[in-house]
């Protein structure tokens, strides 16, 4: 099994406004595991922005869902090989998979997936 160390995590601008904007009790639960791991913070980008945009063309997402839309634009546009996400609902989907990985290839963008932690892991209850 590989260790944590083997992987870059990445957090995008995004993640941190909704940390920023989480109650104080999940804010500091939140603030507590970032102490204890190594991590990049992307800075913002328009091309994160732009490609958004594209999903939301693409009809991956409706706008409503900007903010789960930037999060994966953010990760493809930093070329990275996951998202990690509990949000079974509108990300962790195969039908959201396909589509982003659409969106992605017709844009010259490499594939992405989209995960669980627990499937991440492999630490499958």
């Amino acid at each position: 099994m590989e260790q944590p160390d083997d992987y870059e995590i990445i957090l995008s601008p995004v993640l941190m406004q909704e940390m920023n904007n989480a109650p104080e009790m999940q804010q500091q639960r939140s603030r507590a595991i970032l102490r204890s791991i190594r991590y990049v913070e992307m800075q913002s980008r328009k091309e994160a922005d732009d490609l958004a945009l594209l999903y939301i063309a693409a009809e991956v997402l409706s706008k409503k869902h900007i903010n789960d839309l930037l999060h994966v634009a953010y990760a493809v546009s930093a070329r990275c090989d996951f998202i990690v996400s509990w949000n079974m609902k509108h990300l962790v989907r195969a039908w959201t998979i396909d589509r982003v990985n659409a969106v992605n290839f017709d844009n010259h963008y490499p594939t992405i997936q989209i995960v669980t932690p627990e499937v991440f892991t492999g630490e499958l209850p």
